[in-house]
Parts: C-alpha cells; sequence; structure tokens
C-alpha cells in the first residue's frame, strides 16, 4: 500500500492487506525496482482482464433455459427449460448423457441435495428425482403449487419451496418428517430468489415489491432489507455468510452486509439482471444481464468489474459456479419469441491477467517497506529495517 506521506511502499503479508491492495502486491512483489510499475497500476488501474476462451456451446433445449445447476462433483450440470425438458450434461466435455421430460409444464428452478444424490425441481410443483433425473423418488407433496424456486439447505435435512403466487409464500419442508413451516418474511409479491447461508441458519427470499425478507430459521426472527425499485429477481450468499448479492427489475446488482443491512450497488443498468452467483471462493460475483446478452464477472472486494462475457445471441436468465471455481455455466433465451432455441454455455472462469515482473533475488517475504525511485535516499535493503 503506498503511504503518501512518506511515499513508501508499504509490503506486508497480502492476507492482510485492505480491498485491491492485494492485487497491487501481486505486482510490486518484494522487488523495490517494481515500485515505479506499481504506482503507475495504482493511478491507472490494473489491465483490461483477458475474456479467455470461447465458452462450449451446449445444445439441444428449444426453447428459453430458465436454470442450470451443478452437481456437488462438479462432474455433471443440469438445466431445465420451457421446452418442458430437462437435460443433464457431462462436464467436461460438455455432452448431453440424459434429458427427460416434466410433463405439461415447464420447471424454472432445480437443485442438487449437498450428498448429489437427489435432483429437486420447480415449477408447475414439485419433483424430486435421482440425481441422473431418471428415476422417480417418492411423491412430494408441496402446497405451493406454483413454485419458482427450490433450494436445499446445505446440511441437507430441509427443502424451502417459494411460490410465484402473489401472497409471497415459503414453505420450509423437513425432509425427514414432510412436515413444513411456512415462513413470515414481511414482504409481498410473488418471490424472485431464496438462498441459505452455508451454515444452513439463515434464509433470504427476495419479493416483487423489491423487499429482501431475512430469516433465522432457528430463532423465527426476521428482518428486511429495501432499496430495489422493483422485483427482486435472485439473491446469493457469499461463502462466509456476511454478505448477500441481490439483483432485480430495476436493473442494479448489490451487496449487502447481513449484519448491518448496509447496502453498495455495484452495477446499474436499464435492463432487469435476472441472476447472481458467488464463486466458491467468494472472490467473484457472476451476473446474468438479461438485455446485454451477456455475464459480467465482479471482483467482490473491490467491486471492480473483472470482465464481461459475450457470447449468448439471446437473454442471459441464469448463472452457476462449478464447485472448484474453475467453470461457470451460463443459460437462457428468447421468453417472448418462443421459437429461438434456449442457450447453454460453459466457460472457464476468467482471472486478472498479471505483467511479468523482474525476478526478486529476496530469500524471505520478510520485507516490510521500500521506497519508490525519486523519494530520496537509498532504497533498504529487502529485509532491512526502514
Amino acid at each position: 500500500m503506498l503511504d503518501p506521506k512518506i511515499g513508501r511502499w508499504m509490503e506486508e503479508d497480502p492476507d492482510g492487506f485492505a480491498a485491491g491492495d492485494a492485487d497491487l502486491y501481486r505486482y510490486v512483489g518484494n522487488d523495490p525496482t517494481n515500485a515505479t510499475l506499481g504506482l503507475l497500476l495504482y493511478l491507472l488501474g490494473s489491465p483490461e482482464p483477458a475474456t479467455g476462451k470461447d465458452p462450449v456451446a451446449l445444445a439441444g433445449h428449444t426453447e428459453a433455459v430458465w436454470c442450470v445447476a451443478f452437481s456437488p462433483d462438479g462432474r455433471s450440470l443440469v438445466s431445465c427449460s420451457d421446452d418442458r425438458t430437462v437435460k443433464v450434461w457431462d462436464v467436461p466435455p460438455g455432452k448431453e448423457r440424459s434429458s427427460f421430460t416434466t410433463g405439461e409444464a415447464g420447471y424454472l428452478s432445480l437443485a442438487f441435495s449437498p450428498d448429489g444424490k437427489t435432483l429437486a425441481l420447480g415449477g408447475s410443483g414439485v419433483q424430486l428425482r435421482a440425481a441422473d433425473g431418471t428415476d422417480h423418488l417418492a411423491p412430494f407433496q408441496a402446497q405451493e403449487k406454483f413454485t419458482s424456486r427450490i433450494r436445499f439447505s446445505p446440511d441437507g435435512k430441509a427443502l424451502a419451496v417459494s411460490s410465484r403466487e402473489k401472497s409471497g409464500r415459503v414453505g420450509l419442508y423437513d425432509l425427514a418428517t414432510g412436515r413444513r413451516r411456512e415462513l413470515i418474511l414481511g414482504g409481498h409479491g410473488g418471490i424472485g430468489g431464496i438462498a441459505f447461508t452455508p451454515d444452513a441458519r439463515v434464509l433470504a427470499a427476495g419479493y416483487g415489491d423489491g423487499a429482501i425478507g431475512i430469516w433465522n430459521v432457528r430463532t423465527g426472527d426476521s428482518s428486511l432489507l429495501e432499496g430495489h425499485q422493483g422485483a427482486v429477481l435472485s439473491v446469493a450468499f457469499s461463502p462466509d455468510g456476511k454478505s448477500l448479492a441481490s439483483s432485480g427489475w430495476d436493473g442494479t446488482l448489490r451487496i449487502w452486509d447481513v449484519t448491518t443491512g448496509r447496502c453498495h450497488v455495484v452495477f446499474r443498468d436499464e435492463h432487469p439482471v435476472m441472476s447472481v452467483a458467488f464463486s466458491p471462493d467468494g472472490s467473484l460475483l457472476a451476473a446474468a444481464c438479461s438485455d446485454e446478452k451477456s455475464v459480467k464477472a465482479y471482483e467482490t472486494k473491490t467491486h471492480k468489474l473483472l470482465t464481461t462475457l459475450r457470447g449468448h445471441n439471446e437473454p442471459v436468465l441464469c448463472v452457476a459456479f462449478s464447485p472448484d471455481g474453475k467453470k461457470l455455466a451460463s443459460g437462457g433465451g428468447n421468453i417472448v419469441a418462443p421459437d429461438h432455441p434456449g442457450e447453454v454455455l460453459l466457460w472457464d472462469v476468467p482471472v486478472p491477467p498479471l505483467p511479468p515482473l523482474r525476478k526478486s533475488h529476496a530469500t524471505s517475504h520478510s520485507v516490510r517497506t521500500t521506497r519508490a525511485p525519486g523519494t530520496g535516499g537509498a532504497n533498504p535493503t529487502p529485509g532491512a529495517a526502514p
């Protein structure tokens, strides 16, 4: 970090750096000769990131794709569509393994159980199937007849089911007993997204009136986060459970501090942001930008745009990271013109490029300060006190 008072780079453990400084440390390293380069990067910003390889297109759906989800082992990707089919793809290389129809109505949401054995489908009711989608499991009687979103709790003990009805109901089902608890979160209108914290203690739901309900599963306490100026379409907790990302019809992507309720608007557009997802390590946030027909990837610490992934020919409706964080799946389609084929793309997750650094002769990472050229005095020897 550059100290403006003394004109020095304060090089400490990168893990302890403030937002953005860890990236700066990677550029500067322990070599004093890189201080000028570091200063230029600090003032001018990081280089434009590469978008990576072209995505792999998974062709087969004939109408819009509303949801994609990776299996817990990362070997399968499942997609559901308005064409009333659910497809299971091998990852890699992205070949269709199996496909089945869902009946008279399409399904909008799907989720894997944490153990990877069960696939839940939400749409016109709820279906539970074997993970490969081939076999029906025991019938699941959900009170929510028009399901918008469905999620397993991370501990695998419960299934949350939200409704598209204006009542905005969320049912939490105990998978051992079948008992249902209705969650009253305070919002109104149909629910566009639900998410659990990683410890399964808290559930969030985004409502049609722009509110986000936060519910403590154990105590029953609830609160509201308000800020969206239209329906909330997607919510996702960070891996540490401290932040909540939300996107909405108002074209904004927001990150909330779950403890304080404070909100930061990461992105604002004229068109709806349909879906959000955190990478497994929490470093990236992906957003499905419908009318731009693109996926935007942001660095969560700095809230800066890392890259825009372009490859869709139709609006992007959903995004999901693979469990190892190396792949990103996106799905979409034209919901107005159903004769347009649905799209599923599989991307390599982008990472910021680093310029080559001059090799350092330092033998340890104990450097605390290096004097930037031109500030007077000799540069201290690596490892020596300033």
